[in-house]
């Protein structure tokens, strides 16, 4: 919910400085990034049924392991999250569609999960 609120603000404000940059005006500039928009809305629908399909399968195998799996499940939970951290980003400011956003993100982050794993934590 914090990462939302911030991506928002972010968000917000990179219309702002378009249509300073531009003289556009900001509904102008609104318009022309619902389609960026409509690609978030969807990557968080990605994002949600991939987790459902993770909550099935630890339901159905957490009966046979119960610790092992929902460990492995966060482990993998963490993997992707970090590995798709600019997607969102890539969305907005590159206007990429929701699948080459994943693959741009997947590529920028390859080789640095540690760092990035470390940055998410010093965030936090």
């Amino acid at each position: 919910m914090v990462y939302g609120a911030f991506l928002s603000v972010m968000l917000i404000a990179l219309f702002v400085s378009r249509a300073e940059n531009n003289a556009v005006s900001l509904p102008d500039l609104a318009s022309a990034s619902v389609l960026p928009a409509v690609y978030l809305i969807i990557l968080g629908l990605m994002g949600g049924l991939v987790a459902l399909l993770g909550a099935i399968v630890a339901k159905v195998l957490g009966s046979a392991f119960p610790v092992f799996v929902p460990v492995v499940g966060w482990l993998v939970c963490v993997f992707v999250m970090i590995r798709c951290f600019f997607a969102p980003m890539a969305i907005a400011v590159r206007e990429q569609n929701p699948i080459t956003a994943l693959v741009y993100s997947w590529q920028l982050t390859r080789g640095r999960f540690f760092y990035m794993l470390g940055i998410c934590f010093i965030s936090i």
